[in-house]
């Protein structure tokens, strides 16, 4: 099997990297063997213009069996704690949108810009996880996400978010990554650690080295069990 590790960042790929380095035989420049499989880890860059590039171009180069998105999020659930991994099993572009003079915003789902249902999309915008129902991660929450490009920090923008779209989580790549992978028809999944809550912004309140620690575990006991 291919499996294709997709991060934003290089810190939220360093432990698996570590890994492989440690635990796997280096293919080429790109890819590991790992088992009987081959993975390959790509660092996009922040943003979903990176991601769904990233991923249209490495769907030329190789062919991937299933591609894995890893990353940080902020939690809009209070049943979360800093630290959780968790699988988002939906997620949508939260500011795709139309802004009033007001100040009132309405997506372009709703705005009728673009077709909320025509795939990949469903229910008025959403993106799902393509072909995933034989990979199980039984230990982990299931959630809906958001994507942004401006990560939400004032109080009027994230009730909006939190009124319209009822997320859990937020990320500013877990939508174009679902985008991408169902253009392509390559099976997803997309698992994310809480490294702080989504409020006005204090970054004194976030804990990224936890969310990376445990993330880089639950990403390698996945590893191991595939």
């Amino acid at each position: 099997m291919h499996i294709l590790l997709v991060s934003a960042t290089l810190p939220e790929m360093d432990s698996v990297l570590s890994h492989l380095e440690k635990s796997g035989n280096k293919l080429n420049f790109l890819s590991y063997q790992f088992g009987d499989h081959t993975i390959t880890p790509i660092v996009t860059g922040v943003g979903s213009a990176h991601t769904a590039f990233a991923m249209a171009k490495m769907s030329t180069i190789h062919r991937v069996d299933i591609a894995v998105n890893i990353g940080i999020a902020g939690s809009y659930d209070s049943s979360l704690s800093i630290g959780d991994v968790v699988r988002v099993k939906r997620d949508r572009f939260a500011d795709l949108a139309i802004e009033y003079p007001d100040g009132k915003t309405i997506d372009v789902y709703n705005e009728q810009l673009a077709q909320g249902n025509v795939f990949p999309y469903i229910e008025n915008g959403w993106l799902y996880e393509c072909k995933s129902e034989s990979f199980s991660t039984p230990t982990l929450t299931s959630v809906t996400g958001i994507t942004v490009n401006t990560s939400s920090g004032s109080e009027k923008k994230i009730q909006y978010l939190r009124d319209t779209y009822h997320p859990q989580v937020e990320s500013m790549e877990g939508a174009a990554f679902f985008y991408a992978c169902n253009m392509l028809d390559i099976p997803s999944i997309q698992l994310r650690a809480i490294s702080n809550d989504v409020m006005p912004r204090n970054k004194e309140l976030w804990n990224i080295p936890l969310a990376l620690n445990n993330l880089g575990k639950e990403v390698i006991s996945l590893m191991h069990g595939l």
